[in-house]
């Protein structure tokens, strides 16, 4: 029974592997706009690279060990979960990464230097809050005026920008938050808003130096063009998880954003290589059918060979040969099959008058009725005897003795853990398949069973 359950629980796993290696990823890369993402059925896993714009705004996954709702400094990010889009029709999808915003959200910029305090006096008080939290250091003196022409002179943010009026390139990691600026207020009511918006300020910093400086566009921030490589499945829940914050915070349709719900783009996620699981399930559901056949009839092949020894009965009363078997046992409660069981080959002692063993072990006895006579006195001559196969602690066991056993022959068989000495037998239950633990316990059994029984 315990192998027919692992043959089943194998054939189960064949057939998983089978489905899951079948439906696996062929790993072609596939390219997409974010826009066409945002709807639409796109398979379930799928091995992409999408391109559009990245929003400049993120969610971040972190163990809340305070269960407080906020990032505490001791709490570390686990994940993050991006939002990339087409930028004319804001639809796109969730993109989760292990990569930071100060991967990801990245600049790089050409302008002239311009040095004004007062100017950079805005941007240190509305950048404060996450300047502390990043332990950004902002230049305090010059900005870069990306407005107007640069040069090729690529200047290291950590060294610190050069004097004013000096063309320079900047690179690095950038805020995902900017400042909109006005450069006239055309209705002067003293608000810079709507229309009157014309350039922006964003923070470009050295994430090992942690030293940053304004760059000052003319091109807004708010979506920068990126481009992730990973898998894009199917999954709803992750979708949902990734904009589950504070409602009071943070809401896409702030930014007129509309994200697929139910596609995420797994960042450097490559294919799975599930392809191999097809060749495995064929072998694991081999194994289950040859468990399921040595269940019915033995993990055993017999093998003919050798002769069978002239009879020769040596084994005295009760004396036994070990030996294991595989075929019909009689029990108590009708016949058994069993594979490669411990055994013996008995000489069995029967009361007077019997012609088959009726041994407990085998068969109860029918006890005699009230009124029967009391038994016949022991003859003075020994007892009659006969051969039986007896499984080890078990009422089990068939005759093979005279008028029982109809054919022999010699061989080996074959079990899992290799070649054994064997008889093949035709008795009252069938075929049985009996091995033994070497060529001279073999020949002594057939001796013993040609003697009783004149098959030779």
């Amino acid at each position: 029974m315990a192998s027919l359950l692992i043959a089943g629980v194998l054939a189960l796993a064949a057939l998983g592997g089978f489905v899951f290696g079948i439906g696996a990823d062929d790993g072609t890369l596939r390219t997409f706009n974010a826009g066409e993402l945002a709807t639409g059925d796109h398979g379930d896993r799928t091995f992409a690279t999408v391109s559009g714009s990245l929003a400049s705004t993120y969610v971040t996954e972190y163990r809340d060990d305070n269960a407080d709702g906020q990032q505490q400094p001791t709490e570390v990010s686990r994940a993050w979960h991006y939002f990339l889009v087409d930028e004319t029709s804001k639809g796109g999808i969730t993109v989760e990464s292990a990569r930071p915003p100060s991967e990801v959200y990245t600049y790089r910029a050409q302008g002239i230097v311009v040095e004004d305090p007062t100017y950079l006096r805005e941007d240190l008080d509305y950048f404060k809050t996450w300047l502390d939290g990043m332990g950004i250091t902002l230049d305090p003196l010059r900005y870069v005026d990306a407005t107007k022409p640069g040069g090729p002179t690529k200047v290291g943010i950590a060294d610190g920008l050069p004097v004013a009026g000096t063309p320079v390139e900047v690179e690095g990691s950038r805020s995902f938050e900017y400042l909109p600026v006005c450069s006239s207020d055309t209705n002067e009511d003293g608000v810079c808003a709507g229309n009157e918006i014309d350039l922006y300020d964003v923070i470009v910093y050295d994430p090992v130096s942690k030293k940053g400086v304004t760059v000052r566009t003319a091109n807004s921030p708010e979506f920068s063009a990126a481009a992730f490589t990973g898998m894009l499945r199917r999954a709803p829940e992750r979708v949902a998880e990734a904009q589950k914050t504070n409602p009071d915070d943070f809401h896409l349709s702030d930014f007129g954003i509309t994200i697929s719900a139910d596609y995420l783009l797994s960042d450097g996620e490559g294919p799975a290589e599930l392809g191999f699981l097809v060749p495995v399930a064929v072998v694991v559901a081999a194994i289950a059918v040859l468990i399921a056949i040595g269940t019915r009839g033995g993990y055993l092949r017999f093998r003919p060979g050798g002769a069978i020894p002239v009879g020769d009965a040596t084994l005295a009363p009760g004396e036994r040969i070990p030996v294991h078997v595989t075929g019909g046992l009689r029990t108590p409660r009708g016949s058994v099959h069993v594979r490669e069981a411990k055994a013996d080959l008995v000489r069995f002692v029967m009361a007077p008058g019997e012609t088959t063993p009726t041994s407990a072990k085998l068969a109860p006895a029918e006890p005699a009725p009230a009124e029967a006579q009391p038994a016949e006195p022991l003859p003075a001559e020994p007892p009659p005897t006969t051969l039986i196969i007896e499984r080890r602690g078990r009422p089990e066991g068939v005759a093979v003795g005279r008028g029982e056993l109809t054919a022999m022959e010699a061989g080996s068989v074959t079990p899992f853990r290799g070649d054994r000495p064997a008889l093949r037998l035709n008795s009252g239950t069938g075929l049985l398949l009996v091995s033994f633990g070497s060529v001279e316990e073999r020949d002594r059994a057939a001796a013993e069973l040609a003697a009783e029984t004149g098959i030779g």
